[in-house]
């Protein structure tokens, strides 16, 4: 009888030595999830603010003696403008496109950003460039702009596949 009490003891004692096992893998779990989780949020964050970064760069940039986001302007009022012996609109066309092709890269298929969209816009579109893959995944913002009565929206869009 007490060699029974011995092995339902042991077996008790086996048994609760499991439970803790299951709990600590649980709670390991449970912290790496949490981890996991936070740290894509963060890089959200960081790829959207990043993106606000190049968009205000790119408006703040100064060329033909005025800025960027005051050539967009005349672009939309006054298209037969001219900067650099160029229409105003093409000269941006041309600007935008030099720009994302620097900072982006001439061989972005190997890249994390594996195409860009531009797009400048009202009701009408003014400006448009795109290059490489897009589909799949992306993140994008948009930067209103007043342009004299009418807004203007400048949207720029990263695409990636990982």
């Amino acid at each position: 009888m007490n060699k029974m009490m011995n092995k339902d003891k042991r077996a008790q004692e086996e048994m609760v030595g499991f439970v803790i096992i299951v709990l600590f893998v649980i709670i390991i779990g449970v912290v790496f999830l949490g981890f996991s989780l936070r740290q894509k949020s963060t890089s959200i964050q960081h790829q959207d603010a990043q993106m606000l970064d190049i968009m205000q760069a790119m408006l703040a940039f100064s060329s033909c003696d005025s800025q960027v986001s005051d050539l967009i302007r005349d672009c939309y009022k006054r298209p037969d403008k001219e900067c650099n012996n160029v229409k105003v609109c093409e000269y941006l066309e041309e600007l935008f496109s030099d720009i994302l092709e620097k900072t982006q890269g001439k061989e972005i298929a190997d890249a994390f950003i594996q195409g860009y969209q531009l797009n400048i816009s009202n009701s009408e579109t003014l400006i448009y460039i795109e290059k490489g893959n897009l589909t799949g995944n992306y993140f994008s913002n948009v930067y209103p702009m007043a342009a004299g009565g009418s807004d203007l929206f400048f949207n720029l869009k990263f695409y990636y596949s990982r």
